[in-house]
C-alpha cells in the first residue's frame, strides 16, 4: 500500500501544479502523506483510508484560509468601490425582467437588487455591491 499513496501523493502535485494557484488537490496530498507514513506502522488498509481523509478534511479547514489570503495578495479598491455604502435614487425603476439605473457623478449605472425584487423610478436606494457593470442596491425604508 506504500507504493499506492506514493503514487497519490505524486498525481495530486501534478494535479496541483496543472491547476496553478487553485488550491485543488494540495490537500489530498497532505493526506497521502500522511497515509503513506501510516503504512509503514500498519497493513490496515481501512486506517489508512480512515488518517487520509481525516488528515485531507483538517489541512483543507485549517489552511486554506491562510492561503487563500496569502495568494490574493493585495487586494486594490477601484474608484467604482467608493460607491458601495452611497445612497442614490433610481432614475429607472427596476423590473423582473430589466434593471433600472442610476447615475452617479455623472455616470450612468445599470441596477438590480440582491433578492431580485422590483422597485420603481424615483425609490431611494442604497448600494451594496458592485457585480460586473450593475450595482446592487436595496431600497432604503423612510422611517
Amino acid at each position: 500500500m506504500t507504493v499506492f499513496w506514493i503514487v497519490v501523493v505524486i498525481a495530486m502535485i501534478v494535479i496541483e501544479l496543472l491547476t496553478a494557484g487553485n488550491l485543488v488537490s494540495i490537500w489530498f496530498a497532505i493526506g497521502a502523506i500522511a497515509a503513506t507514513a501510516v503504512a509503514f506502522f500498519t497493513d490496515s488498509v481501512l486506517i489508512q483510508v480512515i488518517i487520509f481523509a481525516l488528515v485531507s478534511i483538517v489541512s483543507l479547514i485549517l489552511i486554506r484560509p491562510f492561503t487563500t489570503r496569502l495568494l490574493r495578495g493585495n487586494v486594490i479598491a477601484t474608484n467604482a468601490d467608493s460607491l458601495i455604502g452611497r445612497k442614490a435614487i433610481l432614475s429607472e425603476a427596476i423590473d423582473e425582467d430589466k434593471w433600472g439605473m442610476i447615475r452617479l457623478n455623472g455616470t450612468e449605472w445599470s441596477a438590480t437588487t440582491s433578492d431580485y425584487s422590483e422597485l420603481p423610478k424615483g425609490t431611494r436606494v442604497e448600494i451594496i455591491a458592485i457585480e460586473g457593470v450593475k450595482l446592487i442596491v436595496r431600497e432604503i425604508k423612510e422611517n
